[in-house]
């Protein structure tokens, strides 16, 4: 999407390049959106907590920060732990419009005593139309693989990420 504005520096997209007219990407201008929605309260409930950690269950209110962790996270556990890509930003916004897809996502939260996101999962119940990351990615199809499909519902996990080292998340769990 190219907007045409008077009285605004032009500015270079890092992802088309455009240079001529002011560009929102329309990726990053979605970003921007969902960053906002940083500052609204939290729209968490608690189900557990302890003396190192607390558990909750949010709705789609903290799908920016979870992308946001998600996409570094991986960063940290599979790309040795260089989070300064160029495309993180990018690649955050993707995952943001990806989650944005799904009709009603749980998100299950790990906050530590600073209330810093250390571990996250989502779910949410598959309405057969929206892609899945199965299909995209793998190229399955799950309506195609299971006879009488449309007998069953189905749920989607995912979202699934850690901060730091596994063994120190378990260490607290245990």
């Amino acid at each position: 999407m190219t907007i045409k504005a008077k009285n605004f520096n032009t500015q270079k997209c890092n992802s088309c390049q455009n240079f001529k007219e002011i560009h929102f990407c329309v990726k990053r201008f979605y970003l921007s959106i969902l960053n906002l929605q940083k500052n609204q309260s939290r729209m968490e409930k608690v189900i557990y907590k302890n003396e190192d950690f607390v558990i909750s269950e949010s709705d789609w209110t903290c799908a920016s920060e979870v992308a946001e962790f998600i996409v570094r996270q991986n960063y940290v556990h599979h790309q040795d732990g260089d989070s300064a890509s160029m495309h993180l930003q990018d690649e955050i916004a993707e995952v943001c419009l990806e989650e944005k897809n799904y009709d009603s996502p749980r998100y299950y939260l790990a906050r530590d005593n600073h209330g810093e996101l250390i571990g996250c999962i989502r779910v949410f119940h598959w309405n057969k139309r929206c892609t899945l990351p199965v299909e995209s990615v793998c190229h399955v199809n799950p309506l195609m693989q299971i006879e009488n499909s449309n007998s069953y519902s189905f749920w989607h996990v995912g979202r699934f990420a850690i901060k730091g080292k596994v063994e120190h998340f378990y260490h607290i769990l245990v």
